[in-house]
């Protein structure tokens, strides 16, 4: 009986370790069929763990990121262009970090400056964080990329190890240099370099000392200007860089640029491309003459709107008054600094503009006076007969009077010819030696002969050249009876 229950059981063991074998076999196939779904995308995209790595760093660095991937490349391009004409870093050390949609609250995508206009619309567009492996900056764009703006509040302070005082220092120079309160600038950059005693910038006639020293070169954004300065680490002395800085000229009329270019290059005869406006500041000036009265003027007491430009070339500065449109551009010699070859240092260029006409046949030699508190004009006029013909230009531009004043010899008529030749009058041609500042009371006097044109105003004699001084006692010795 025994050995019959044994007998019965081992079919049953039998069939339960069937059953038992079916289960595992079951479950290891679903195990193994999963394994290998899992596996799927793994085998066809080697770097999708790594693509899912750096997405789950990103957004943890940037909770705010959001298709970064979408971020088109005309803007990213537009953007890096941008930057790089900003800070001088070349755009292919430029990196995207980061890229999320915005919309933005108006047309200045919320960055409107204080004196900006800005559509209140809501604008589609980017917040595009760039970097250069130690920098970041943010921008801001329209869905194009056709509007970008530097988000500087946002941005890294590009600071770094700039002393405060130099910092200060810089901002200081740059708020007087555009009129802007410190508020509306900001360091964009800042580098330390190798200069010489005048931090490589040097004046005109400045000597510098040939020492290696240790100065900054400082980045400065200014609206749309960007100004770079070189200071000393103490801040004491700060340059601008003008070659490398990117100045505005303050929606200077094209028009108005081109006439001031071709005047000053008319005035130190050099090719425009050689001249650059370095300043165009928007002025109302006092009367019609643009605050310049010539000595025989009578100008309209009106408030004139206006500019004025400062023009360079090298080391010669060029200042210019305009009215609004350029119709009326006047040279101001006391703030300019200009030299032509060899003249005389206390001379300057006659600009072409206030050239009088040449001799007519039978003239030898011209004077035009104009000035003095009764305000003269006259011009008095020797002719190749020994005739001299004095004609008065009255101020209401009526019908000038002329009278003979004096008949010379004809050897006092070839001794002044001699004299003129002797003097080299060639050399003094289109030159003006003006009265020195605070001089008051002073007549101007034009002289023109075949050889050229020369303006003195009659204060300082003794400081003229002696060649000018010889023809100026010979002149006057014919005109006075």
């Amino acid at each position: 009986m025994k050995h019959r229950r044994q007998t019965i059981a081992q079919p049953q063991q039998i069939v339960t370790a069937l059953i038992l074998t079916s289960i595992l076999s079951l479950t290891a196939g679903i195990s193994v069929s999963d394994s290998a779904i899992a596996a799927v995308p793994s085998s066809r995209n080697p770097h999708s763990n790594l693509l899912k790595n750096r997405d789950r760093n990103d957004n943890r660095n940037h909770p705010h990121q959001s298709h970064t991937n979408q971020l088109p490349r005309p803007i990213i391009n537009a953007v890096r262009r941008d930057l790089s004409k900003l800070t001088g870093i070349p755009s292919g050390e430029l990196r995207l970090v980061n890229a999320t949609q915005e919309t933005w609250s108006d047309s200045c995508l919320g960055l409107g400056r204080l004196d900006e206009s800005c559509a209140q619309m809501l604008v589609e567009g980017w917040r595009v964080v760039m970097s250069n492996g130690s920098q970041n900056w943010t921008y801001r764009t329209n869905s194009d990329g056709k509007i970008i703006r530097l988000d500087t509040e946002n941005s890294d302070n590009p600071s770094g190890n700039l002393p405060n005082v130099v910092a200060n220092a810089v901002l200081q120079a740059a708020s007087q240099r555009t009129n802007l309160p410190i508020s509306q600038l900001k360091i964009i950059k800042s580098v330390q370099i190798t200069t010489d005693g005048c931090l490589s910038l040097p004046r005109p006639d400045e000597i510098c000392t040939k020492i290696a020293m240790m100065a900054w070169e400082v980045t400065v954004a200014a609206k749309q200007q960007t100004l770079v300065y070189r200071s000393d680490n103490g801040g004491v002395q700060v340059r601008l860089n003008e070659a490398a800085s990117n100045i505005d000229n303050g929606n200077l009329p094209r028009t108005v640029s081109d006439r001031i270019l071709q005047l000053a290059s008319e005035l130190v005869n050099v090719p425009i491309s050689q001249l650059q406006i370095t300043k165009a500041e928007s002025q109302t000036w006092s009367n019609s003459c643009l605050d310049l009265q010539r000595p025989e003027e009578r100008c309209m007491g009106v408030m004139t709107p206006g500019w004025r430009v400062t023009v360079k070339n090298k080391e010669q500065r060029l200042v210019y008054h305009s009215n609004r449109e350029g119709s009326v551009i006047r040279f101001n010699q006391a703030a300019s600094n200009i030299s032509i070859g060899n003249q005389p240092n206390s001379a300057i260029p006659i600009p072409n503009n206030e050239l009088p006409p040449p001799l007519a046949p039978g003239e030898i030699f011209r004077a035009i006076t104009t000035g003095g508190f009764a305000n003269l004009h006259y011009q008095t006029t020797l002719l190749n007969n020994g005739r001299v013909i004095r004609t008065e230009i009255n101020a209401n531009n009526s019908t000038p009077y002329s009278q003979e004043i004096r008949q010379i010899s004809p050897e006092q008529l070839r001794q002044f010819r001699q004299l003129i030749a002797k003097a080299k009058f060639a050399q003094l041609d289109r030159l003006y030696f003006p009265a020195p500042p605070g001089a008051a009371d002073y007549f101007t006097i034009t002289l023109t002969s075949k050889k050229g044109t020369t303006r003195y105003d009659d204060v300082g004699l003794n400081q003229f050249p002696e060649s000018l001084q010889s023809v100026i006692q010979a002149w006057q010795k014919i005109t006075n009876n």
